[in-house]
């Protein structure tokens, strides 16, 4: 599987904020414009394109459900992507 891959914060920065939940939007060049939730509990977790993808699950990483994944990456930046057809 292919991905369009589109970093959209910094997990270190995000914990020090101490929020439990907070939603953004972001545009993404081949996706448009999306709202993503992200919140904070056992394991940071995204909620993207109704889809629960949670940093790291079951030690996965890239983290990948139904055409929408998760990526952190050494610098602890988060990566959002979305498949693309072959």
């Amino acid at each position: 599987m292919n991905y369009n891959w589109y970093n959209i914060f910094n997990l270190t920065e995000w914990l020090a904020t101490g929020l439990v939940s907070r939603s953004m939007s972001f545009i993404f060049d081949k996706n448009g414009e999306k709202e993503i939730l992200i919140t904070q509990g056992n394991h940071t977790n995204l909620l993207v394109d109704d889809v629960f993808l949670s940093l790291n699950f079951n030690e996965e990483n890239p983290y990948a459900r139904d055409g929408v994944a998760v990526f952190l990456d050494d610098n602890q930046d988060v990566w959002v992507g979305f498949e693309v057809e072959e």
